[in-house]
């Protein structure tokens, strides 16, 4: 009740700016505090109208010198349990929110997205914030950053999501998020560097992909996908890593992947296209070797036959090749031995015969990268 009067006093009386802002930033941080159930470690202790300044000695807060508004509220590792309070949409001039490893559950208030000067907004790791994105989630013009994996997140996700034209970060992982992503949301992410969609349960992507021209990193994995609602990423102008792991995916590789662009970059140091745990089958494409800039490449776990193309012995990028766990037959091409950077390499649990190559890097794979292969011989394993 005091609060309130202290609230109801500041807006009635006329108080300037300089001193009723930074005061109704204190009553919003003490609005904040009301909506924590347990601080079983005392984080918020120092949140007490003793001590009626946050700015001063309030644990996670930082203010600004000047205005003395505040700026940083990081309360991450706190225990806390509670809910979020809505007043946090008071703090006008907050630029990072970080209740990362908590156990907050309920909604993620709308008033959030009224911070428009907030570049970070990590909710990530509570497990309990549950409902929808907020549809006015774009209206956050200044974020750069988003996290708010491993929560309850459910619903699809807002298209106003592709307004957010300053973030550079987006994880959204381990959620319940469903459904089609919006053809709005490619709006415009020209500065989105890295996405984290996995572990959700969306069903496809925009056909047009073009505007996330910066996109470096895709996790995707995890979610009820084909290969028919993925064809976007056929038109991704640059991409470093790909993972499709555990996403359903079935029939054989589709000609458009051979077109991806991937590549590595002074942002991102590794290529990469993860397609393992799936149900994809067929052989493996002689034109997958147009990804001619790959590093790591997954394709473990799947349903994959025939004879491993030796069209993959020009791969020269290749450091780690990944196959085992799959249906795939014939000799293993003499060529990979050309494969001078390749550090990684398991066939095992396959149907391959002949004489493994010798030479290069295989001199140094051990015989489990190449165990139940019953017909093939040669170091390291017994001579044919």
């Amino acid at each position: 009740m005091a609060l309130f009067l202290v609230l109801v006093l500041l807006c009635v009386t006329g108080i300037s700016d300089v001193v009723a802002k930074p005061t109704l930033d204190c009553a919003a941080l003490l609005l904040l505090k009301s909506s924590i159930t347990n601080d079983p470690i005392g984080f918020l202790t120092s949140w007490n109208k003793t001590n009626p300044n946050c700015c001063r000695g309030w644990k996670g807060v930082r203010c600004n010198k000047t205005t003395s508004r505040v700026i940083h509220l990081m309360l991450s590792n706190g225990q806390l349990s509670g809910t979020l309070h809505e007043s946090v949409g008071s703090l006008s001039s907050l630029e990072k929110l970080d209740l990362s490893y908590n156990h907050l559950t309920g909604a993620i208030p709308s008033t959030v997205t009224k911070l428009s000067r907030l570049r970070l907004l990590d909710l990530a790791y509570n497990y309990g914030f549950q409902g929808s994105i907020p549809s006015s989630i774009g209206d956050l013009s200044s974020l750069q950053r988003i996290r708010l994996q491993s929560n309850k997140l459910t619903g699809s996700v807002p298209s106003s999501f592709g307004l957010l034209s300053s973030l550079v970060y987006a994880e959204l992982d381990d959620n319940s998020l469903a459904g089609q992503i919006p053809n709005a949301f490619t709006r415009n992410l020209s500065n989105l560097a890295l996405l984290d969609l996995a572990k959700n349960k969306l069903t496809g992507l925009p056909l047009n992909l073009r505007r996330l021209g910066r996109l470096g990193i895709l996790y995707l994995s995890s979610n009820p996908l084909t290969f028919d609602t993925i064809q976007g990423l056929s038109t991704l102008p640059f991409l470093g890593e790909l993972h499709l792991d555990n996403c359903g995916l079935q029939g054989p590789i589709p000609p458009w992947l051979a077109t991806l662009k991937l590549r590595d970059s002074d942002d991102f140091l590794t290529s990469m296209l993860s397609l393992s745990s799936n149900s994809i089958s067929g052989p493996i494409p002689r034109t997958i070797s147009s990804l001619s800039s790959v590093e790591i490449l997954r394709l473990s776990s799947n349903k994959f036959s025939g004879a491993i193309p030796s069209s993959m012995g020009s791969m020269l990028s290749l450091k780690q090749l990944s196959l085992e766990n799959n249906q795939l037959s014939g000799e293993i091409p003499r060529s990979l031995v050309n494969l001078d950077l390749l550090r990684w390499f398991n066939v095992s649990n396959n149907k391959l015969s002949g004489q493994i190559p010798q030479g290069g890097a295989f001199s140094t794979f051990d015989a489990s990268c190449f165990a139940g292969n019953p017909g093939l011989c040669g170091k390291p394993l017994p001579s044919c």
